[in-house]
């Protein structure tokens, strides 16, 4: 599957900013409130097709990038999940759209795309923008240009690394090694992750829904080729009842959904 457009934008424009590290969770009800109100304006206008009405809601230094790619077919969409950083005036959100895809071999479909959608405070207000992507430290390892390589290898090399990974490089950079747990009893249940990128990355585990269990990361912070643990265990003297949490990763907004029953 090909994803364009915004929903791109916000997968791959993440690839290189640096990993939060330590980022609140909870932040405050009238801070979380106004975030809301601006991306449910935002992507209604995305699904209406207001483009050019939805430029109001882009930061300055991300419009470029807003006008020059394709603009996704999007149905609807919702929060999943939201990422604090910066004092919470950075906001990391892990979003779920019904997108149109467009496949030459099947025809047009609909389906439930997860993607990242990044916002940022300034003026008293909150916009939507692209992150900046550095060329130093990414989770795809530490991306330079040698200049006595590159003189010798008949290649752009510079123009290699402004290209990037693949799209399919992003979606499946880190993974889990199942996607569903079943809890009984007061055993906790273990999901492996491991990170298959080169660099380091950022996760952050989030409830979407149900009730009565928790989840607990072992290490936010993870390392190139490193692998860690999220563990999902009832809550005691709670009512159970099954759900769904996400995983998300920074900065290649990767979105990991694990069903909890």
């Amino acid at each position: 599957m090909k994803m364009r457009g915004l929903v791109s934008i916000a997968l791959l424009g993440a690839m290189g900013a640096a990993a939060a590290s330590g980022a609140a969770k909870t932040a405050p009800k009238d801070v979380e409130e106004a975030l809301r109100n601006r991306v449910g304006q935002f992507y209604q206008l995305i699904v209406d097709k207001k483009f050019r009405a939805a430029e109001d809601l882009v930061a300055p230094d991300s419009r470029d990038a807003y006008y020059v790619n394709e603009k996704p077919s999007i149905e609807d969409f919702r929060v999943e999940g939201i990422s604090w950083e910066d004092n919470f005036t950075t906001a990391n959100l892990t979003m779920v759209s019904k997108t149109k895809i467009r496949n030459p071999r099947v025809g047009e479909y609909e389906e439930n795309v997860p993607y990242s959608s990044h916002w940022k405070f300034e003026n008293g207000q909150w916009f939507w923008f692209i992150p900046k992507v550095t060329v130093r430290q990414t989770p795809f390892g530490v991306m330079k240009v040698d200049p006595g390589v590159a003189a010798g290898s008949g290649m752009d090399l510079k123009a290699m690394i402004a290209k990037g990974p693949t799209q399919k490089d992003v979606l499946q950079g880190v993974g889990a090694d199942r996607t569903e747990v079943h809890l009984t009893g007061n055993k906790s249940q273990e999901v492996k992750i491991e990170n298959k990128l080169p660099g380091r990355v950022s996760l952050s585990a989030e409830i979407v829904s149900g009730a009565g269990f928790d989840v607990t990361l072992r290490d936010s912070g993870l390392e190139g080729r490193g692998k860690t643990e999220l563990v999902v265990s009832r809550r005691r003297g709670v009512e159970f009842k099954p759900g769904r949490l996400t995983v998300m990763v920074q900065p290649t907004g990767q979105v990991l959904q694990i069903a909890v029953n």
